[in-house]
């Protein structure tokens, strides 16, 4: 191991590098997406999920998705500390998403209601294909 953190949930599901690994997100049972950074100092904490975090990914240094509990995705801007987007559509929990290597604005989240939605984060919200 090279390093550990301490984290504020001890119940965490997801977490993800950012492509450069300027940082380190996690989440879990406390609805939070916790960001560290490579000094292990907590950058913030982004709150906006009803439910427990099971997905998360970065599209580059400065946005994250998240997959909730609560049926949402979320794009959170970093730097600002806030959600740019959520995209609801989902009847069940999110349990992954997924970044398109090919086309960073376009990721999948997969849910327990059985489905797979592939979103565009440059539409509005409540867009899926």
């Amino acid at each position: 191991k090279e390093m550990a953190l301490t984290l504020s949930s001890s119940w965490v599901m997801s977490c993800a590098f950012s492509p450069t690994m300027k940082y380190l997100a996690s989440g879990g049972l406390d609805n939070t997406v916790s960001v560290f950074t490579k000094d292990k100092e907590l950058a913030c904490e982004l709150e906006d999920h009803d439910g427990y975090v099971a997905g998360i990914r970065f599209i580059d240094d400065e946005r994250i998705l998240s997959g909730s509990g609560d049926g949402t995705c979320i794009l959170w801007d970093v730097e600002s500390r806030r959600a740019k987007n959520t995209f609801t559509g989902h009847s069940g929990d999110v349990m992954c998403v997924s970044v398109c290597e090919q086309n960073a604005d376009v990721f999948a989240s997969a849910s327990v209601d059985a489905t797979v939605r592939i979103w565009d984060i440059r539409l509005p919200q409540k867009n899926s294909c």
